[in-house]
């Protein structure tokens, strides 16, 4: 009942804050676009859109891609700049209401699984 209440706030506060289907979108071609373009995504969203935007990423990804893209299988030096762009791969070209309806698709599947 509450992830359902907040899913309905939040993407009212994305759509009023106009992090929308027009706004800014994830690249993750490489490190810097990828920490360029989550900076543009959050330059407009209120503090606790933040968080909640965060959370949405790592459960549109999962534990296991995100684990294994900022180098938890990389041995070698300097490769997590590189890896860290990989993790977000999946996520490229979305806006964060993409990635949020993502998010929530990941976490109705993994409460059935329960």
């Amino acid at each position: 009942m509450r992830t359902a209440l907040s899913s309905v706030v939040l993407v009212a506060m994305f759509a009023v804050s106009g992090c929308g289907g027009g706004g800014p979108r994830l690249d993750a071609s490489s490190q810097q676009k990828l920490e360029d373009s989550m900076k543009a995504m959050r330059a407009t969203m209120t503090d606790p859109q933040k968080r909640e935007f965060a959370q949405d990423m790592a459960a549109a990804l999962g534990q296991g891609a995100m684990m294994s893209g900022l180098g938890g299988g990389d041995k070698g030096k300097g490769a997590a700049p590189a890896s860290a762009s990989n993790a977000y791969k999946p996520l490229d070209g979305l806006t964060a209401e993409e990635i949020h309806a993502k998010a929530e698709e990941a976490r109705h599947k993994g409460a059935k699984a329960k």
